[in-house]
């Protein structure tokens, strides 16, 4: 999503634990920009954060992942515009899914954390893979769901529990599977 005075974008710290134990992320190198970054991308028009990064991931790298918790934001200038990326851990989970576009990503490398440091181009990428690693890799989200808006209690006579929900309330309620099925829920 792009407003006036802003850019909005989403991306992840896309992991798989090996033999072992080991930790390795996935680092791509974007052919446009000669750089090896994180995978991440602006969001789209009616989509969340983390669903643009849930997609993101999924067209960069071909990776279906369960994400975790939201582990950093990071703020830089865009042709005088603030570009606003947020962060999740995200954990491989089926590989092969989707096919990178070759003109966007030519490679995926995974890496250990220090060698991912090490290769990632930008200063913003390589501190959200330190405060990823120092959150801790395997944490799971904590998801507080409150119900959508629902019809006014004054306005309904029988049980709590059975109170309907408004329209926006039941769009409300439409969007959530969408948001939520990034964690595996």
């Amino acid at each position: 999503m792009t407003t006036a005075d802003r850019i909005d974008g989403a991306g992840a710290v896309l992991w798989q634990s090996i033999d072992g134990g080991e930790i390795r992320i996935a680092v791509i190198h974007r052919p446009r920009y000669d750089d090896w970054s994180l995978p991440k991308g602006k969001v789209d028009p009616g989509e969340s954060h983390i669903q643009a990064a849930y997609r993101e991931v999924l067209e960069e790298t071909g990776v279906k992942a369960i994400f975790g918790p939201e582990v950093g934001t990071v703020d830089y200038e865009v042709d005088g515009i603030t570009k606003e990326v947020r962060y999740w851990l995200a954990q491989a989970s089926v590989y092969n899914a989707a096919t990178p576009n070759p003109e966007e990503v030519d490679e995926t490398q995974w890496l250990s954390v220090t060698d991912a440091i090490a290769k990632l181009s930008n200063s913003d990428d390589r501190e959200i893979v330190r405060i990823a690693e120092e959150f801790g890799f395997g944490s799971t989200a904590l998801i507080l769901l409150r119900h959508a808006k629902a019809l006014k209690r004054d306005l309904w006579d029988g049980d709590d529990g059975d109170r309907p929900l408004e329209h926006v309330g039941q769009i409300q309620a439409a969007r959530m599977p969408a948001i939520y099925a990034t964690y595996a829920i």
